[in-house]
């Protein structure tokens, strides 16, 4: 990463409770530059730290702040070796938090919503929520969320030469294990009605896990911004796949 680049991600809680805030850094917060944002209803202003430690992690806990016991836990980090973010659910300890998709808003630049709700009284006992293990992000050309529903739908031109079950567009997502995920549309035998969106998963060294393990046969469009899911029988061993178009 460019030691002049700097990433930024603004939170914004939606909640009608009285909601604080704090910050951790695992390591004590080596700093390169990154800023977190979080606007709470229980704070003047926004809470902006630069915190970060050496691999982009930052865990913040948004509480009740009458109750500090009541809260839940973000872990906000980047790709290695990039500015693409990734924000995941850590814990939930009585407060259920909600985690939109991130909109790019600028370079480097990028909006999340944390719908933010109480539990109910049996469920205000600390628990630990299963958060997906791994996170990578795919990214899209500029406009590619348009472009290739456009493909999808039959409503742009295939080339003669790409053959059915080619892709026509592919990206890629990698994991810090070795997972990759390619993703894009590929030609159906009637490409002028409509193609076909696929999501296939590749193991470190590069053999495909068979089946579906992102199942992506039910979307007709290629608007969704998020994937969770696994590839092992352990409930506790999740992938999540963030899904962004490049800035222009």
């Amino acid at each position: 990463m460019s030691s002049d680049s700097n990433l930024t991600c603004n939170f914004t809680v939606s909640s009608s409770l009285d909601i604080g805030v704090s910050f951790e850094s695992a390591n004590g917060g080596g700093s390169y530059g990154g800023q977190i944002t979080v606007f709470t209803p229980a704070t003047a202003g926004p809470v902006t730290t630069g915190l970060w430690d050496n691999d982009g992690n930052v865990f913040f806990t948004l509480y009740l702040t009458d109750n500090p016991d009541i809260y839940c836990v973000i872990n906000s980090g980047s790709e290695p070796g990039s500015w693409v973010p990734y924000v995941t659910l850590g814990q939930e300890s009585g407060l259920i938090c909600e985690i939109s998709s991130p909109q790019p808003v600028g370079e480097n630049n990028y909006n999340y919503t944390l719908t933010v709700t109480q539990a109910g009284a049996q469920k205000a006992a600390v628990t630990a929520t299963p958060a997906p293990q791994h996170a990578a992000t795919m990214v899209l050309p500029a406009g590619g969320m348009q472009a290739w529903t456009r493909i999808m739908q039959g409503d742009s031109p295939v080339p003669d030469e790409i053959n059915p079950g080619s892709p026509i567009v592919m990206a890629f997502a990698r994991y810090s294990n070795g997972t990759l995920v390619a993703g894009g549309v590929y030609r159906s035998d009637s490409s002028t009605d409509y193609n076909i969106k696929f999501m296939w998963v590749f193991d470190s060294e590069g053999n495909q896990y068979p089946g579906w393990p992102i199942d992506v046969s039910d979307d007709e469009d290629f608007f969704s911004q998020s994937y969770t899911f696994s590839l092992t029988s352990n409930p506790q061993e999740l992938y999540q796949l963030n899904i962004v178009e490049r800035l222009l």
